[in-house]
């Protein structure tokens, strides 16, 4: 798994970067904390830790969703409530 993770967050910072992002900021973060933990953080913020797994469950097809539809989604929530702080300004 944290070989899936560490190349999930290359693949999305390259699509960012692909799509106009800046040169020199790359949202998406891959840590290790030794042989068995990693996390991935999106601008600082934990998204997803291989020790606590919250990717959701999914019924129909009796497992898990992917990896990137959990990172995407939760750091949308991340940029929509960025949005709407700096919309209070």
């Amino acid at each position: 798994m944290k070989e899936e993770a560490l190349n999930l967050v290359e693949n999305l910072n390259n699509e960012l970067q692909d799509t106009g992002g800046l040169e020199y900021y790359y949202p998406f973060e891959f840590k290790s904390y030794g042989w068995n933990n990693s996390a991935i953080y999106f601008m600082g913020v934990v998204l997803w830790t291989e020790d606590n797994d919250e990717r959701e469950y999914l019924t129909e097809t009796d497992e898990k969703e992917s990896l990137r539809t959990c990172l995407i989604r939760e750091s949308e929530k991340i940029l929509k409530d960025l949005n709407l702080k700096m919309g209070a300004f």
